[in-house]
């Protein structure tokens, strides 16, 4: 049995984490922290002047490593404070548009 929590990095992602790690402790299960990367959304198309193709991709490929940046930062800490509360945890970072990717994933995991 596992509990899926969604890190996005805000104050009810913080107290959802807090939460879980109470009823992880209690039931005596795991903890499984998902981020996910919306590259549909970073990537997505847009006017632009003849020259502004070449900006738009080095553009999209900054967004997309602090985007992952961002989610490895999100994930590290979430690693770091179930060890610490002595949870079994794991990660997952996936790539897709978040609310799609959220309702996929929960077929996998007991409770959310």
């Amino acid at each position: 049995m596992d509990i899926l929590i969604c890190l996005e990095g805000s104050v009810s992602s913080a107290v959802a984490i807090d939460i879980a790690i109470g009823i992880a402790r209690a039931l005596r299960v795991s903890l499984v922290g998902l981020a996910i990367i919306d590259v549909p959304d970073i990537t997505a198309g847009a006017a632009t002047s003849i020259g502004g193709t070449s900006f738009r991709k080095d553009r999209d490929a900054a967004l997309l490593e602090d985007a992952h940046a961002r989610a490895r930062g999100w994930l590290d800490g979430f690693l770091q404070r179930g060890r610490a509360a002595g949870v079994p945890v794991r990660t997952l970072e996936l790539v897709g548009r978040p609310a799609e990717t959220i309702l996929e994933e929960l077929q996998n995991h007991d409770l959310t």
